[in-house]
């Protein structure tokens, strides 16, 4: 399971950032990770969600006259929309 980082710290040793995506290996207690999550330092990704977000800026990208690939990450399209969306606003 894939879980993200809400701010930065130290997990397993490792300094992590936030907003970063991580993923425990097998061997990881259950009860560590779930006092992380408790702990509201780590939050378990929904990747549903993940995938609907995606295909909800896909479609508005498309709307707007977007182009992308399958590779373009999701802030790249955010920032993409937002300035169409800026540059719409001066017009008016």
């Amino acid at each position: 399971m894939k879980y993200k980082v809400l701010y930065d710290t130290q997990i397993n040793g490792e300094h992590k950032s936030k907003d970063s995506v991580i993923e425990f290996p097998y061997s990881t207690d259950s009860n560590y990770i779930q006092r992380l999550v408790n702990l509201k330092v780590i939050e378990l990704l929904d990747e549903e969600t993940g995938n609907n977000e995606r295909l909800e800026l896909e479609e508005k990208a498309k709307s707007l006259g977007i182009s992308f690939n399958s590779k373009t990450k999701n802030e790249t399209i955010i920032r993409k929309i937002q300035e169409i969306e800026a540059q719409e606003i001066k017009e008016n």
